[in-house]
């Protein structure tokens, strides 16, 4: 609907403000957040749009309901849940039968398979190993015995966007 009503380039702009609403509200509440990697939450953001295409944060739910009401909700709530599995137990969910693989001694989540990627329709908006390997990295630039430069670039990781591991 946006698309259609505003254009291409307005609506990809909204959905960029929403992304950094996002990311800068957690950030801002990241010393009070549980960081535990033997649990995942899951965030309900309740987003008003104006009219003229400004997003502002009305709230966001700690644990927002994943009860439906109508087909549309019911479909949308199952993709979600679908994702979140996916995304938390990687390759080792099957999407098919809606099962998890039984050989924990194999797990690994999906968070530390590899360079982070988008899962269904969720999409990475920071990847806080990146920001931390870029400043390492603009740490030891211009240093003689810069070792981290493996790919010869002349140009340091936070402008060129290449992806580092998640792990």
């Amino acid at each position: 609907f946006i698309e259609a009503t505003w254009g291409k380039k307005n609506a990809a702009r909204l959905f960029d403000d929403v992304d950094h609403i996002i990311v800068h509200s957690l950030r801002a509440v990241q010393a009070s957040l549980i960081n535990d990697k033997h649990c995942f939450e899951c965030y309900g953001y309740d987003i008003l749009i104006d009219d003229h295409l400004k997003p502002w944060l009305v709230e966001v739910n700690a644990s927002p309901s994943l009860s439906t009401t109508t087909r549309s909700d019911k479909l949308m709530k199952s993709a979600l849940l679908n994702d979140v599995l996916q995304l938390v137990c990687g390759t080792n969910y099957n999407s098919k039968n809606n099962n998890t693989e039984k050989n924990s001694a194999s797990f690994k989540p999906a968070f530390l398979q590899g360079p982070c990627f988008d899962v269904g329709d969720f999409r990475v908006l920071y990847d806080e190993q990146y920001d931390i390997d870029a400043v390492k990295y603009w740490n030891s630039w211009g240093t003689s015995n810069n070792t981290s430069n493996t790919n010869n670039s002349t140009t340091p990781p936070l402008l060129s966007g290449e992806r580092n591991n998640c792990e």
